[in-house]
């Protein structure tokens, strides 16, 4: 019995990865550039794209089909229902994460810790490889 790949799969488009195409209507994909990707928000079998300075676009696929589909430098889960562009933080508050607009989103428990590791935490008390 085979066990399925918790590994993360990236997208088989290679003609532009710095965008991808959103489908908007009936046979109609609009073109987004993946850096104006504020953040991903799971909603059941939709997924919530949000995007720099317009309003997010709700697509009928689930969170983790679309998490597949951009790159994994630029983006990091911070929840179950939540895939954040590192380019858009500008704070890590407590137990959240503010965004360059102020939105703040809250890390879930279990990505907290790989989270912070994540990032270099000048002025920390924290003492690491001690």
């Amino acid at each position: 019995m085979s066990m399925k790949s918790t590994k993360r799969k990236t997208s088989k488009g290679s003609f532009c990865p710095e965008h991808v195409f959103i489908l908007q209507g009936k046979g109609v994909y609009i073109r987004m550039a993946v850096d104006d990707i504020t953040f991903l928000r799971a909603a059941r079998d939709y997924c919530e794209i949000h995007i720099k300075g317009q309003d997010p676009i709700l697509v009928s696929v689930p969170m983790i089909d679309v998490y597949h589909c951009i790159p994994p430098n630029k983006f990091i889960r911070i929840s179950r229902s939540i895939v954040l562009n590192l380019n858009f933080i500008t704070k890590i508050v407590g137990n959240q994460i503010e965004l360059a607009d102020g939105t703040r989103l809250l890390i879930g428990k279990t990505y907290r810790e790989d989270i912070l590791s994540g990032f270099t935490l000048i002025g920390s008390r924290k003492r690491f490889g001690r």
